[in-house]
C-alpha cells in the first residue's frame, strides 16, 4: 500500500519538468509555423506559410532521472488511464544527486502573416514550468520511501545546495521578423517576441545546507539549516490557482541565415518540380529571456542556521504549498512573525541560448541538428535542460513525418515522432518510453490544429527546364 506521501512524491516527480518543450519534431520544419516561432521568430520570414491560424495545440512534457518503470511495463493505454500509484515503480538509488522537470502548455489563438519579406504575428498561452534540482540521495530516498525507511534511520546525514521552482503564467505575445537580402541566393532574417506575462502561481525553495536525522520514522531532527523559500500561492482554504498574482514581461530573438535560396520551390504548385528550397539554414536565438515579479499573496521566508525538531511527521497532514511553507516556518520559529523577509519575488523564467542548422538533402528530405543551452541564473528561476538533437525529416506541403533524436541532459538519448497531416501535428519527442520500448522515466507529448494558407503562384506550373532557368514569379 503506498502511503499518500510517497504517492505525491511519484507525481511531483513524473510531472515536474521542464523537459522537451521544444517540440524537435515540428519546431524546425519549413512548415512548422507557429511552432517555430516560439523557439528562433526568424523563421517567419522564410516561410512558405503566407499566414496561419492556429485553433488549438498544447505540450505536456515531463522527466526525471530517480523514478521509473522498467522497459515493457508502459505503454499509451497504462499512460492515459492513469493509477500511477500502482505500478512497479523503481529508483535509482545511486549517490548521484536526482532532478526533475515540467513544462506544460495550452497555446490558445494566435496567428502569423508573411507579406513579402516582413512577417508578423500574435499569440496567447497559458504555461506552466518547473524543475527540482540537485537532490540529494538519501533526501530523494526517504520523499519515496518516506520516514519509514529503516536503513537511513539513526544516521546524521546532510543535505545541500538543493533547489526547487515551479511557476505557472499566461502568455499574450507580439512577434515580427523581417528578411534581408544578400545576394540573390542567400539571405538574412531577425525576428522578435515580445510578451507580457501574467503570473498565477509560483514557488521556489532553496536548501543551502542541513543536518538532519531520523530517530525512526515519527521524529525529524534538524540541524544548521539555511535555507529560503517563497510561494505566491492560494491559502489553505482556497483553491484559487488561476488569480493573477504577479506580472512580468519576456522576450525572444533570434536570427537566420539562409544559404543558395530557390523561392521556386516555396510554392505550392512548384511541388512537383523537385527543387530543394535551400542548401542549408543556419539560426541562433535567445529564448524566453524574461522574469514575473510576484506581489500578492506572496511571502518570502529566511532560515539561518536554525535547528528544530519536528515530531509526528509521519502523521502529518502536508496540505498545499502555502500550507506546508506555513508549517515550516512554524517549527522553526517560536512566534507568528519570525522568518518572514518580504512580501514579494522575482521569478526568472527558463531562458536558453539555442543553435539551428537545417540541411536540404533532397527537395522533400531534410536533416536539422540543433542545441538548447540554458542561462537560468537566478535561485528563484526555473532551469530549462540542456538538450542536442538530430531530426531528419520528410517534408511536403500536405504531409510531413519526422524523427527527432536528442540528447537530453548530456545524459540520456530519446527517441520520438512526429507526423503533420494537412493542418494536424501530432508528435512526441520522447515516444519510446511511451511505447515501453524503453524504461519510463518521462514522457514527451504535443498536438496542434491549425489553418495555413500557402504560397500558390500558378508561374509555377510551367515546365521544369523554363522555370530553373528563368523563374519570375513571387519572391519570398
Amino acid at each position: 500500500m503506498i502511503s499518500a506521501l510517497r504517492f505525491t512524491i511519484i507525481g511531483l516527480m513524473l510531472s515536474v519538468s521542464v523537459s522537451a518543450q521544444e517540440m524537435w519534431g515540428i519546431a524546425n520544419s519549413n512548415y512548422g509555423g507557429n511552432f517555430s516561432i516560439d523557439l528562433n521568430p526568424s523563421s517567419m520570414a522564410f516561410s512558405p506559410i503566407k499566414y496561419e491560424l492556429n485553433v488549438l495545440a498544447g505540450n505536456v512534457t515531463f522527466q526525471n532521472d530517480y523514478l521509473y518503470l522498467p522497459k515493457g511495463e508502459m505503454s499509451i493505454g497504462k499512460f492515459f488511464k492513469g493509477n500511477y500509484g500502482q505500478y512497479n515503480w523503481q529508483d535509482e538509488y545511486t549517490t548521484s544527486d536526482k532532478n526533475a522537470y515540467l513544462h506544460g502548455m495550452i497555446k490558445g489563438p494566435s496567428f502569423f502573416t508573411r507579406i513579402g519579406q516582413t512577417a508578423f504575428g500574435l499569440h496567447s498561452a497559458l504555461r506552466a514550468d518547473a524543475s527540482i534540482r540537485n537532490v540529494d540521495f538519501q533526501m530523494a530516498k526517504f520523499l519515496y520511501e518516506t520516514s519509514q525507511y529503516s536503513p537511513l534511520q539513526k544516521q546524521e546525514l546532510e543535505a545541500s545546495n538543493n533547489r526547487v521552482a515551479a511557476l505557472m503564467y499566461g502568455e499574450i505575445g507580439a512577434s515580427i521578423a523581417q528578411q534581408f537580402k544578400i545576394s540573390d541566393k542567400n539571405r538574412l532574417a531577425a525576428g522578435v517576441t515580445v510578451n507580457y506575462l501574467m503570473g498565477m502561481d509560483g514557488m521556489y525553495a532553496n536548501n543551502e545546507h542541513m543536518y538532519y536525522k531520523f530517530d525512526d520514522e515519527s521524529y525529524l531532527q534538524v540541524a544548521d539549516l539555511q535555507a529560503k523559500y517563497g510561494y505566491a500561492m492560494p491559502d489553505a482554504e482556497s483553491n484559487d490557482y488561476l488569480k493573477i498574482r504577479g506580472k512580468g514581461f519576456s522576450t525572444t530573438w533570434g536570427l537566420q541565415y539562409i544559404h543558395n535560396l530557390n523561392p521556386e520551390a516555396y510554392n505550392v504548385y512548384a511541388s512537383r518540380l523537385k527543387f530543394k528550397k535551400y542548401q542549408y539554414k543556419l539560426g541562433i536565438s535567445l529564448v524566453d529571456a524574461g522574469s514575473i515579479l510576484f506581489s500578492k499573496e506572496t511571502r518570502n521566508v529566511a532560515i539561518n542556521s536554525k535547528s528544530f525538531n519536528w515530531e509526528g511527521i509521519d502523521t502529518t497532514q502536508m496540505g498545499n504549498v502555502s500550507y506546508l511553507g506555513e508549517l515550516i516556518r512554524s517549527k522553526v520559529f517560536d512566534d507568528s512573525t519570525s522568518g518572514y523577509t518580504a512580501t514579494h519575488y522575482r521569478a526568472q523564467l527558463p531562458a536558453a541560448l539555442s543553435i539551428q542548422f537545417d540541411y536540404g538533402v533532397t527537395s522533400f528530405l531534410y536533416i536539422n541538428a540543433s542545441m538548447i543551452q540554458p542561462v537560468t541564473s537566478k535561485a528563484t528561476g526555473v532551469r530549462r535542460p540542456a538538450q542536442l538533437s538530430i531530426t531528419p525529416r520528410l517534408e511536403t506541403w500536405r504531409y510531413e513525418i519526422s524523427f527527432p533524436l536528442s540528447w537530453y541532459e548530456y545524459k540520456q538519448m530519446r527517441l520520438g515522432a512526429c507526423v503533420r497531416l494537412g493542418q494536424v501535428v501530432v508528435g512526441s519527442d520522447y515516444l519510446t518510453s511511451l511505447l515501453g520500448l524503453s524504461k519510463f522515466n518521462g514522457c514527451d507529448i504535443y498536438i496542434g490544429i491549425k489553418h495555413s494558407s500557402y504560397a500558390m503562384d500558378k508561374l509555377s506550373k510551367r515546365k521544369k527546364t523554363k522555370v530553373k532557368d528563368n523563374y519570375t514569379g513571387a519572391d519570398i
